[in-house]
């Protein structure tokens, strides 16, 4: 079938993480890329992983043959002989950087910053809850015929007042949890 996704073939593609013994590490060839020269090397691993792996420099230092290390393998893509490996960044030493230069939060911080972004959410949600009543309340009152502004008038009441209590027990869960 034109245009379709065969999915088996993109599960055979996945990078997976893999630990192994470097058996051989060699210099394949310089390759000229956007962001300056690359040095191509083969790498091959005792479990019989092979792949390709690009360095800044000719003689890299991220496999060495006869050390056990934690690598990406990519696949060969469809018609290519030759996966890629990458080195697994490591986060040694006890510093509160991995990779980059963002320290890593903990999951706690990060929760609190996802409720307070939440919250600002919910605040927004009450500016334009007005808005959204009204817009389903014509809706539901349209399909009567003819509707005096009475029927409208119940029916945006009743509507946002489900959605304030809504909005409101979300508030106060979250407001819970970020006092404690």
């Amino acid at each position: 079938m034109a245009g379709s996704v065969d999915f088996e073939q993109l599960n055979k593609r996945k990078m997976e993480q893999k630990k192994g013994k470097v058996t051989e590490a060699k210099f394949y060839k310089e390759v000229a890329l956007d962001h300056g020269t690359f040095y191509s090397h083969i790498i091959k691993f005792d479990n019989g992983d092979e792949g390709g792996y690009l360095s800044k420099s000719k003689e890299q230092n991220k496999f060495v043959v006869g050390q056990e290390v934690d690598y990406e393998w990519h696949p060969p893509k469809e018609g290519k002989k030759l996966g890629k490996v990458k080195p697994v960044q490591q986060n040694k030493g006890g510093s509160p950087y991995k990779g980059g230069s963002k320290p890593v939060e903990d999951i706690g911080t990060v929760e609190k910053k996802s409720l307070i972004y939440a919250r600002q959410k919910i605040l927004e949600n009450y500016a334009n809850l007005g808005s959204f009543a009204a817009s389903y309340a014509k809706d539901i009152v349209k399909d009567k015929g003819e509707v005096k502004k009475e029927d409208f008038k119940q029916v945006y009441a009743d509507i946002k007042g489900v959605m304030e209590e809504d909005l409101e027990k979300a508030e106060q869960k979250i407001n819970e949890y970020l006092n404690r």
